[in-house]
């Protein structure tokens, strides 16, 4: 019986034991110090779905809400208030920095983007101004929506 006692007790300690924390989700650089408030695709209840284009992405970021879809295009149309200024370090969320940091699949540096409305939110076609970065551009893109997904951050 006192065998039974010390077996117990040691499988309590041991389920008792704390254990090491989960690694930090990987993803882009950048800290979302800002919450991605300018980022259309980070408005609660968005849905963003990316294709392949000729030179580059084509993402459609809708939402059923009326209210997350006017805010899906309140913030597409601050990206596209041209370019990123590679001269605007650190990140400050306000279409600042080159576009290599930061979490939107939208603003990236050697890019051109086109913002056009569609139901329920928009439709952003981001282009590599350089061809031979468009399977950069495309793997960002992607690298970015999977670190947007909750799914991916249990």
């Amino acid at each position: 019986m006192r065998t039974l006692g010390i077996v117990f007790a040691l499988t309590l300690f041991a389920a008792c034991k704390p254990t090491a924390a989960p690694p930090a989700p990987s993803g882009p650089a950048g800290h979302m110090e800002h919450q991605m408030g300018n980022c259309p695709a980070a408005v609660d209840g968005a849905v963003t779905a990316m294709s392949r284009i000729a030179g580059g992405v084509s993402l459609d970021i809708t939402a059923q809400d009326l209210g997350a879809a006017r805010e899906i295009v309140a913030r597409a149309r601050h990206a596209d208030d041209g370019p990123p200024d590679p001269a605007a370090r650190p990140h400050t969320g306000e279409h600042g920095g080159p576009g290599d940091v930061g979490h939107c699949p939208i603003v990236h540096s050697g890019t051109s983007v086109t913002i056009t409305e569609i139901g329920g939110g928009v439709r952003v076609v981001v282009l590599a101004d350089d061809p031979t970065q468009v399977d950069a551009l495309v793997a960002e893109t992607r690298a970015r929506l999977k670190w947007l997904d909750p799914a991916n951050h249990p």
